[in-house]
């Protein structure tokens, strides 16, 4: 939650490789992944990657009730 809350913010987040943070690197601009020391130094001296706001909407809260909404009206 905290890494959507950065994005949302204009903030790039450098982030612990990790399932779901790769889940959601795969998917939104703006994060860079380290798993060890070097990588995240890298992640340090990398330029700012750009944030598209956008990308975000698909996974807002909102959109998610959207979702569930649909769920549940097919069962």
């Amino acid at each position: 939650l905290k890494v959507m809350e950065y994005l949302s913010a204009g903030v790039p987040v450098l982030a612990s490789d990790m399932r779901a943070h790769r889940e959601l690197a795969a998917t939104l601009d703006g994060i860079l992944l380290y798993d060890d020391a070097l990588t995240l130094l890298a992640g340090l001296e990398a330029p700012r990657p750009q944030i598209q706001v956008e990308q975000l909407k698909a996974r807002s809260w909102k959109a998610a009730g959207k979702v569930y909404r649909e769920l549940y009206r097919r069962l």
